[in-house]
């Protein structure tokens, strides 16, 4: 084998020359050279560089690339700071002892017309003709009595013959009844409480009353400072096996001013009347 070295002209300037290895007598026969050795120039080197052994012209062989190394892991995120915890709310102060909101010369916690639950009005002669604790002049209904109570119309019908089979005595007719009482303020016209009494009956046509069904009575509506506080009984029937019968209900409503209690209650009943007719009457009190 023999060695050929082949540098160009600028060969001494870059110091980087190029080795073929060519083995011997392959020149003349033409055969392919054998792959050739590329060197590069070492910068440190002196000038002129000394012959590397395996490089002519003062090369360096050049290091193999690095091992591939695995990318570094990201840093930790740090957590997010924790929610600041919500700012107290404000406490109301307490009455003031003593206060007199409205200017009437008589004290807040004693004033019929300014304490909680009480229109602020000036009434320094705390005029009170119901006795309910709220003075003449705020009153929220008519003053010096109760609200009016009025009975709203009797309806209802007469049920199919199909439905009245299911639910009545064979030979029975059935009929509907919804009677209502209502109490008002006169002075301000606004209703105030409404309660309802509804079901129906069984007769036999110019017999006698065979039962009843469906016995509903509850508050319809009420208005502040009323409160429906629930039935004293639940309504009942009377008279089965008589030509005429009855459905009786009562129900309590109370003024309750805020946070000074209850001051009074209103109690309506109703009271149905039934007959073998089918007819119905009703009357109401409190």
């Amino acid at each position: 084998m023999m060695v050929e070295r082949i540098c160009g002209a600028a060969a001494p300037a870059l110091l980087a020359c190029s080795l073929i290895l060519i083995p011997a007598g392959s020149a003349a026969g033409g055969s392919a050279p054998a792959p050739a050795t590329v060197c590069l120039s070492d910068p440190s080197a002196p000038s002129p560089a000394p012959p590397a052994p395996s490089c002519g012209g003062g090369g360096i062989p050049l290091p193999p690339p690095p091992p591939p190394t695995d990318p570094p892991e990201p840093p930790p995120v740090d957590p997010p700071p924790p929610t600041a915890p919500p700012a107290p709310q404000p406490v109301p102060p307490a009455p003031v002892p003593g206060a007199d909101a409205d200017q009437d010369g008589v004290v807040d916690s004693r004033d019929n017309c300014g304490r909680p639950g009480t229109p602020l009005v000036r009434n320094a002669d705390q005029e009170d003709g119901d006795s309910d604790g709220i003075g003449d002049v705020c009153d929220e209904f008519d003053n010096g009595g109760d609200p009016v109570q009025t009975m709203s119309v009797v309806g209802g019908g007469h049920l199919p013959d199909a439905y009245t089979r299911l639910l009545c005595p064979h030979g029975s007719r059935a009929r509907r009844f919804n009677v209502g009482v209502e109490g008002r303020d006169l002075t301000r016209q606004r209703l105030l409480y409404s309660f309802e009494l509804s079901g129906l009956f069984c007769y036999q046509p110019g017999g006698s009353i065979t039962g009843y069904r469906e016995l509903f009575s509850t508050s319809r509506q009420t208005a502040w400072p009323w409160e429906w506080r629930g039935n004293l009984f639940a309504p009942r029937g009377f008279g089965v096996g008589a030509r005429s019968g009855r459905v009786e209900a009562q129900g309590k409503f109370s003024s309750c001013v805020f946070r000074w209690g209850c001051i009074r209650s209103i109690t309506p009943w109703i009271t149905v009347h039934v007959y073998n007719s089918g007819a119905v009457t009703a009357e109401s009190g409190a």
